[in-house]
């Protein structure tokens, strides 16, 4: 049995308490004071297929540094997206007690280089998920049984053992492996999140609709090739990920006709997001200011800047999604019209 702090206990964290903790391991979680009253009113609720999961067996604290002191732990989970990481791993360096291995969920990438610099590369490990969740309600939550979880360790050179929380996964009947390159691993699940993303975010459709448009699926295309043209320079390896033979799909991409890998490209997108809109359209329609774009198109934005690699799409989606969530621009802008986003995005 494992012991595993989760903070963060969103769609991600609720989707690794439940299973987990119905698996027999001790699960401590880390939210709101809404979280705790939902948990110990009704359990812990996933909706997994046809199935119900609920469990009471986790303990909700509303305090991160109640919840260290409270037990030793062999994992502690970091699911919180991108921007709450900061003044989390504040809390965390303020903590004199000792820390379990840190295991990072966010999507894009960034989160691994900055909490291996708040407390140490050889105590990070990376994790990409790719199950679909979905947020129902408080502490209530919906699933398929697709997808699983790729971890790797993140410093090179060492690190925490990966094997143990492996085993502690698939227990939980996760698909859980292990990748050689953790950069490569994160770049690779990248891709998958960027693919109609920012653009369904802007025209507020579903990415099976926005993939529909030819002239849409030609920016959606181009986006990822600069995106691996930056990998390439960073000398990343396009990396498979648990249900996303991601390199024979994205060497296809690049090298078959637009015409025939559309239709493809949407039965595959429609289908790993079991019918959920994409994270980017969900953040700018709750009205959030903090956007993943940063570290999603805009990661591969700043490498290429760094690197020297032109990559105009990746910038533009950037900053037409940052401006609309940060109100810039009103949010019905680009909603149902194709014209003026391309327009935009050929500014």
């Amino acid at each position: 049995m494992a012991r595993i702090l989760i903070v963060g206990a969103g769609a991600i964290g609720g989707l690794l308490a439940t299973r987990l903790a119905r698996a027999g391991h001790d699960l401590t979680l880390v939210g709101r004071p809404w979280l705790q009253e939902a948990v110990a009113r009704d359990g812990l609720r996933l909706q997994l297929g046809d199935e119900l999961l609920v469990t009471r067996a986790a303990v909700v604290h509303t305090a991160l540094t109640d919840a260290l002191a409270a037990d030793p732990y062999d994992w502690l989970f970091l699911t919180p997206r991108f921007h709450a990481l900061p003044a989390l791993l504040a809390e965390l360096n303020a903590w004199n007690g000792p820390l379990p291995p840190l295991v990072t969920f966010q999507n894009g990438v960034g989160s691994e280089a900055l909490t291996a610099e708040a407390v140490g590369a050889d105590r990070v490990v990376a994790a990409s998920i790719t199950t679909p969740v979905e947020v129902i309600g408080p502490a209530h939550l919906a699933s398929h049984d697709k997808g699983g979880i790729a971890l790797a360790a993140w410093d090179p050179n060492g690190g925490p053992p990966v094997q143990p929380l492996l085993d502690t996964l698939q227990s939980a009947g996760f698909r859980a492996r292990q990748c050689d390159d953790a950069a490569s691993m994160k770049w690779s699940k990248l891709l998958l999140n960027m693919i109609g993303n920012a653009s369904s975010a802007l025209l507020g459709w579903p990415p099976a609709q926005t993939l529909a448009d030819p002239r849409l699926y030609r920016v959606e295309i181009g986006a990822l090739r600069e995106a691996d043209a930056v990998m390439q320079a960073l000398g990343l390896k396009l990396t498979s990920l648990p249900g996303y033979p991601v390199r024979p799909q994205m060497t296809a991409l690049f090298a078959l006709p637009l015409w025939l890998t559309r239709p493809i490209m949407q039965r595959m997108v429609a289908g790993g997001r079991g019918g959920k809109m994409p994270s980017l359209y969900l953040a700018l329609e709750a009205g959030q200011e903090q956007s993943e774009v940063s570290v999603l198109n805009g990661a591969v934005a700043a490498q290429g800047e760094a690197l020297g690699i032109a990559t105009p799409l990746n910038d533009a989606l950037t900053r037409l999604v940052l401006a609309l969530a940060e109100r810039r621009l009103p949010r019905d802008t680009f909603r149902d019209d194709p014209a003026a986003l391309l327009a935009a995005l050929r500014r």
